[in-house]
């Protein structure tokens, strides 16, 4: 569909099916979405040479969009921002900076 001058193109679709990565570390995210994602038949050429931005819902490791950002880039498109509606907070370990003056 055309917005402003812009096309939004549903261009990526899971290949594989996925688990819920609701409380899964950044590790076991990161092989969960390791090739789920393939570009849509007939994407790839429009997608080619086009700068992309990729638009997602939430962020909590970046890893749908980092696996997102390199099938697009697979097939010539130049990613260069992400957008979404919503990050989660990043959670650090209770000894995360206690070495620190402050």
């Amino acid at each position: 569909a055309w917005h402003g001058g812009h096309v939004v193109v549903p261009a990526l679709a899971h290949c594989r099916p996925v688990q819920d990565s609701a409380g899964l570390s950044a590790t076991e995210r990161a092989a969960n979405m390791r090739g789920a994602f393939a570009v849509r038949a007939r994407c790839g050429d429009l997608l080619r040479g086009r700068v992309v931005v990729i638009v997602d819902d939430l962020v909590t490791t970046g890893v749908t969009l980092a696996e997102a950002a390199g099938v697009l880039r697979r097939v010539g498109a130049d990613v260069v921002a992400a957008a979404t509606v919503a990050a989660t907070t990043r959670q650090y370990p209770a000894s995360y900076g206690s070495d620190q003056n402050g």
